[in-house]
């Protein structure tokens, strides 16, 4: 079954052009998936553990990770979140030597 999407809003409206065409625009760039919840994750190297800080962090988040690089998908199965807190969280992840385990990652909620 094919997906049609979402409808937009309309960016013209009786109440003031401009506002509702910027409440337009952000809700469009919502049902287009821009909703500016994506960290560049970095982990560190030699380490089993990496603290990640954004005020997008709360004790409720929920974490997704998209590998960016061959050794990161390769540890992409050991991750496992904790302490998770307003702003920040700590990655649990394999103690590797590698330096280039960069992750794009998720956070909703």
């Amino acid at each position: 079954m094919a997906r049609t999407g979402y409808p937009s809003v309309p960016e013209a409206m009786a109440v003031s052009k401009e506002s509702l065409g910027a409440l337009a625009r952000a809700a469009n760039r919502l049902l287009t998936g821009k909703s500016n919840n994506v960290l560049d994750v970095t982990l560190r190297a030699g380490f089993a553990t990496t603290v990640i800080q954004s005020d997008r962090i709360g004790a409720d988040s929920h974490f997704g990770w998209g590998a960016l690089t061959a050794n990161a998908a390769a540890i992409k199965a050991s991750i496992y979140v904790t302490n998770r807190a307003q702003g920040s969280a700590t990655v649990n992840h394999t103690n590797t030597a590698n330096a280039d385990q960069d992750f794009t990652c998720e956070i909703t909620g």
